[in-house]
């Protein structure tokens, strides 16, 4: 909205309440703890978790760091990541995929899509290696990964031809163990991506969603969940890497699941994220 009152201009808008007093010349931001930011995803770095990245809709990402935020990258903010190496290594995504790079903590971005010619999803998944931070990992019809800092690409396998890739779960003990979600199926590599098999069709209920966790040490052990609203199926668990599935549903409420994590050195404890 954009109106007057008085001889004040007031704007509205996704970022929150600007006034003006000479016309639009010059703007005071009022929004100052106005709870409006809607992220799609969040990252922190590993060994400071006041450190925080978040890509918003419509409102870029923004960076947490000794208690100030900063706007960093334009756009729908998107996916994000810290490397666990560096709080100085931060990697940005906008609305369908472009990706950029940062090595001053997300004061400056370079664009690192290199070779990659095909759109991804709203959100475009991403994941880094924990131990190198130029192994990345990259969702979008095919899986794509550099080894470069995203100089350049190989271009893997796409999972399922003509559906985009929206989750990526690697076994970083053995990458060569890949699960994806795509269209509204999860599939499987044990060899890095050359080939992939449907592990969705093996379960006796849908189980649609881009929700997916492994057991750090087993990845055998996988954790999924399913979109929409479907009571009493919600959470499925295979304990050999999607042979077959178990209803761990449980009393879990009736919610659209978004996301999950798994805390590593748990006795399996997973915090899950739904739509409320």
């Amino acid at each position: 909205d954009l109106f007057f009152y008085g001889n004040d201009l007031f704007l509205c808008n996704d970022g929150g309440l600007y006034r003006s007093s000479d016309n639009g010349t010059n703007w005071t931001f009022l929004g100052n703890n106005m709870q409006i930011m809607q992220f799609y995803r969040i990252s922190s770095y590993a060994y400071d978790s006041n450190f925080l990245i978040g890509g918003s809709q419509d409102n870029g990402t923004a960076r947490l760091k000794n208690g100030a935020w900063k706007h960093i990258n334009g756009g729908d903010g998107m996916d994000n990541v810290v490397s666990s190496q560096s709080s100085d290594i931060v990697w940005t995504s906008t609305q369908n995929g472009p990706l950029y790079k940062s090595t001053d903590g997300g004061l400056t971005n370079n664009y690192v899509n290199g070779n990659i010619n095909e759109t991804g999803a709203w959100v475009t998944p991403f994941v880094m290696d924990p131990a190198n931070p130029d192994i990345v990992y990259a969702g979008y019809n095919s899986l794509w990964k550099t080894t470069v800092g995203g100089t350049t690409w190989t271009k893997l396998t796409a999972p399922q031809e003509g559906s985009l890739i929206e989750k990526i779960v690697v076994d970083w003990s053995n990458p060569s163990v890949i699960y994806v979600n795509s269209g509204a199926a999860y599939f499987k590599t044990t060899n890095g991506g050359t080939s992939w098999t449907n592990i969705t069709n093996n379960s006796t209920d849908p189980l649609f969603g881009r929700a997916m966790v492994i057991d750090p040490k087993n990845s055998n052990r996988i954790w999924a969940a399913t979109s929409g609203t479907n009571a009493g199926k919600k959470i499925y668990y295979s304990a050999n890497g999607g042979t077959s599935w178990t209803n761990v549903s449980g009393t879990f409420p009736d919610l659209p699941i978004n996301t999950m994590v798994y805390t590593p050195g748990s006795n399996d404890g997973i915090y899950v994220g739904t739509a409320v």
